[in-house]
């Protein structure tokens, strides 16, 4: 038998495109493009234990240099000296307390690892090696960090990567697929800037005492998680009495309607809405808060829309400064209160009662997961409901 032949026989293929493998677990990548009637082709060969990922960035760089006339981009930029120039593009357009948090990951957790490596270097595997050590680092004091310290770092790496891959044209991310290990048995932490449930029910207490006409609002920030944007641009018709929803279809913003912060899906033939379930104590604000609306209507432009500002517009986000800077106050609390405390709040203590896809459905977290999903059932967002509002009595108790 000839050595062709032979070796044809070695290789099996996978289902990817370009990629074989052999039984010891070596891979054989290849590449090929047709050039003025010819076929041009490019192979390497990965010892074992040699992964499909790390395969699949290699067919991908192979067959940029058949495309490229057989050019490899130069080495020129670190992983380390690109995120230079990734955090300055970024402070332009975001937050000094982002810009913050990236430069923490970055310096403390990414680069030390990586970020010696030039980026069209960077491999799947030593990707997934940075990702175990993360798993089991600690802090000062002996304690593991939180799973969503980690998170963090993941989110600032991929994104960086992202857009390095782009800037210079490598067609697969190295964090491709590349998942964090299970990070079980941690300690958990309450979130910074969240009310125990014992203040959250003292909020509102004060509000339905000095402040009866904004506390429908307040109870629908607390209760439900929402943005103001998303309360200020209901409607009556918006809430179901019986099934003790509130859907969410638009937001209100700069005194103008339009749609909603996130998208529950990307399918064409999917509403975008999001149903919440709702606290019982969250209806019965509304239903005294109509009572109030019916008995002295007020001149609107906007007569079916829940909470209208006093001249008759879409209410914005400032005007629960007042109430806020009062409640503080008046309960000492010793965080800044405002809608995104009342709204970590619900998300710290949802997550105590139902799955994360559920606590995300209910909040509508900009997860690129939950498009895999058409819906959540009712029943599931109504049972997790029923477990908030256990706590709440609790903390009654």
């Amino acid at each position: 038998m000839s050595s062709t032949k032979a070796n044809k026989k070695r290789w099996a293929p996978t289902k990817h495109t370009g990629i074989s493998s052999d039984k010891e677990g070596n891979l054989l990548v290849r590449a090929a493009i047709k050039r003025n009637g010819k076929a041009l082709t490019s192979k390497r060969v990965l010892p074992a234990p040699a992964k499909i990922g790390d395969a699949l960035l290699v067919y991908g760089e192979l067959k940029a240099e058949l495309e490229g006339g057989g050019s490899r981009a130069t080495r020129q930029h670190t992983l380390a000296a690109y995120s230079e120039q990734w955090i300055a593009q970024n402070a332009r357009i975001s937050r000094p307390g982002v810009i913050k948090t990236y430069l923490n990951a970055l310096a403390y957790h990414v680069l030390p690892e990586i970020g010696h490596v030039f980026i069209e270097d960077l491999t799947r595997e030593q990707v997934i090696e940075m990702t175990e050590k993360w798993a089991s680092e600690r802090m000062e004091d002996g304690e593991l960090y939180a799973k969503a310290t980690v998170q963090g770092w993941w989110r600032v790496t991929k994104a960086v990567i992202a857009d390095a891959c782009a800037e210079y044209r490598i067609r697969f991310s190295p964090t491709a697929r590349v998942k964090l290990p299970p990070m079980k048995d941690r300690k958990k932490r309450r979130e910074q800037n969240t009310l125990s449930p014992q203040q959250l029910l003292n909020l509102l207490r004060f509000t339905e005492e000095f402040w009866p006409q904004r506390h429908a609002e307040l109870a629908l920030l607390a209760l439900g998680g929402f943005r103001p944007s998303e309360i200020f641009a209901l409607v009556w018709a918006d809430i179901d009495w019986e099934k003790r929803t509130v859907t969410i279809s638009k937001s209100a913003g700069g005194g103008h309607l339009g749609g909603p912060k996130t998208d529950r899906s990307d399918r064409d033939n999917v509403d975008a809405a999001r149903t919440v379930v709702v606290p019982q104590r969250a209806l019965d604000a509304l239903r005294e808060h109509r009572k109030r609306q019916l008995s002295s209507p007020a001149a609107s432009s906007l007569p079916n829309v829940i909470f209208p500002s006093d001249k008759g517009t879409y209410r914005q986000a400032a005007c629960l400064t007042k109430v806020f800077q009062a409640a503080q106050e008046y309960l000492e609390l010793d965080i800044r209160l405002g809608a995104q405390v009342l709204r970590r709040t619900y998300n710290t203590m949802l997550s105590e009662c139902t799955d994360t896809t559920t606590l995300q459905a209910l909040m509508g977290h900009n997860d690129e997961m939950n498009k895999l999903y058409d819906s959540v059932p009712l029943d599931r967002k109504a049972k997790a409901i029923s477990k908030f509002e256990a706590l709440l009595e609790e903390a009654t108790a």
